[in-house]
This record gives structure tokens, C-alpha cells and sequence, in this order.
């Protein structure tokens, strides 16, 4: 079974996309920054190791099977991941 959420997802708290190639500049620019990952799990990062981690986000926006990872944030995805499954079992 496949599970394709409509994009954006948007609430009234809540809007959520995913990445586009247009994000690897703001997305470099918070990788990059020592202050920054130094709370996240990665080292500072070049824009070429940023464009491949972007690509691979870029990928993941739909659970095609249990236990598959949508990435549309750095830090909701996983609290995403249960939403759907949640209303995939409604």
C-alpha cells in the first residue's frame, strides 16, 4: 500500500513542504555554521556534502511501506511519521 500525502500540509499552526532545490542555499547556510550544528547530529558540512543531502530529502515524500521516513523538516519529520500512520489505521 501506498501512502501519498497532498502537499503542502498546512494548518493553522503548520505549513510543511518538501525541500525543493531552491533550499540548498538556506540549507547550506545552517549546516555551515559551526554555532549551529554543533546541537545537530552532522559536522559543518561543504555546499557539495549540503547539495547531497539535499537530494536524498528531496526524495523522501512519500511511504511507499511500514516504517518508511518522509523528510519535510529537520526536526518534525519523525513526529510526522507517526501522524500518518495514525491516520492510515483510522
Amino acid at each position: 500500500m501506498t501512502n501519498h500525502p497532498t502537499y503542502p500540509i498546512h494548518t493553522p499552526r503548520l505549513f510543511l513542504r518538501p525541500y525543493q532545490v531552491g533550499d540548498l542555499n538556506d540549507l547550506y547556510e545552517m549546516r555551515s555554521h559551526p554555532e549551529v550544528v554543533r546541537y545537530l547530529y552532522w559536522d559543518v558540512q561543504t555546499v557539495a556534502e549540503t547539495k547531497e543531502a539535499l537530494e536524498t530529502k528531496m526524495a523522501l515524500i512519500h511511504f511507499n511501506v511500514e516504517g518508511d521516513t518522509i523528510v519535510l523538516d529537520e526536526f518534525v519529520y519523525a513526529l510526522l511519521q507517526e501522524e500518518w500512520r495514525a491516520l492510515r489505521d483510522r
